[in-house]
């Protein structure tokens, strides 16, 4: 009995997601003209759509290279080749997964595989996300003070004060002795105590790195130049439709989208992802129009960008298993 509730309980939670996906993307399609969203997709510059599918593929390096530094660390020997597979294949796959977060879930299984080793595979996909977290929020928030956006509609400083409190929490977050005090407060929460430890499980991880400040340090300029694709693909798509917004207001709203595509309240991020972009875009001088057209631009250059990875899925899965070695190189210390 207790299976089949938790089995409800998936299938509601997942209707409730297929509900704001539709609900929202209908939303949109009602505030749009087809024929006027279609000419501004259609009469875009060809010349910066390139450009951008090239700037995605880049993007997908970064992100390869990132988690074979984390690997190596970690004392395994990961071939570069096979990681930039799995890389493309999850990307590909994890477009269609009930969350955005289940491309990392996808990783996982196929680093773990390779791997043998699911704690290190788990432990690594969280450092990255973690960092990215962070930097990301980093970015957003030093944009909304140095860019000239202290005077933004209230909607703004609402969520730049929500990302405020996130960064803090996150940069607090990275002493020991004030994460394990939270952890015991909210440990009093009952229900509350497994969601404790998975916190705990991906603070301690990035912990870790603090005794390899200059290892961080790359890691961070990584991760840095990985976020600030992500902000320029839609930055040059809108200068592709034509519009002159500021990279700078990209650099504000996008870090925004992700991380509320990253909610699970919709499957794989659809509908939030484009509804709140067409809210920011309409905000800077955007008709819904145009902005509705840029997500459709956007989606479809990352799937153009993530083809070879359906191709490789369907040929190899997510890898083959024990590609990866151990080398000699000691773990990192968790304490």
């Amino acid at each position: 009995m207790i299976l089949l509730n938790e089995n409800v309980k998936k299938r509601i939670h997942f209707i409730f997601r297929c509900i704001v996906s539709i609900g929202i993307l209908i939303f949109l399609y009602n505030k749009i003209n087809l024929n006027i969203m279609w000419g501004a997709v259609t009469t875009s510059d060809g010349t910066i759509l390139i450009f951008t599918l090239l700037v995605c593929l880049f993007e997908r390096f970064v992100m390869v290279v990132k988690l074979h530094f984390i690997l190596t660390l970690k004392g395994m020997r990961p071939h570069f080749w096979s990681l930039y597979k799995l890389v493309w294949s999850t990307t590909f796959v994890g477009k269609f997964a009930p969350t955005s977060l289940g491309v990392d879930l996808f990783r996982i299984y196929g680093i773990s595989r390779a791997t043998d080793n699911v704690v290190d595979s788990i432990s690594t996909i969280l450092v990255d996300r973690f960092l990215g977290v962070i930097t990301i929020l980093l970015m957003a928030t030093t944009v909304f003070f140095v860019g000239g956006f202290v005077e933004q509609e209230k909607e703004v400083l609402v969520a730049m004060g929500f990302l405020v409190v996130l960064l803090l929490g996150l940069v607090v977050g990275l002493s020991k002795s004030l994460r394990m005090f939270v952890g015991r407060t909210i440990r009093r929460i009952r229900f509350l105590e497994k969601y404790v430890d998975r916190a705990g499980e991906v603070a301690h991880s990035f912990y870790a790195f603090r005794k390899y400040p200059s290892k961080l340090m790359i890691l961070f300029v990584l991760s840095v130049i990985f976020q600030a694709g992500r902000v320029l693909i839609p930055f040059m798509v809108s200068r592709a439709i034509g519009l002159e917004i500021p990279v700078t207001y990209f650099f504000l709203f996008v870090p925004l989208v992700i991380v509320l595509a990253m909610l699970p309240f919709s499957i794989g991020g659809i509908g939030i992802r484009e509804g709140s972009m067409a809210y920011f875009l309409v905000e800077a001088g955007s008709t819904m129009d145009q902005a509705v057209g840029i997500s459709l631009l956007i989606f479809g250059i990352t799937l153009i960008a993530g083809l070879p990875g359906g191709v490789i899925y369907l040929l190899e899965g997510f890898g083959e298993k024990g590609k990866m070695e151990k080398s000699v190189v000691p773990k990192m210390d968790k304490n």
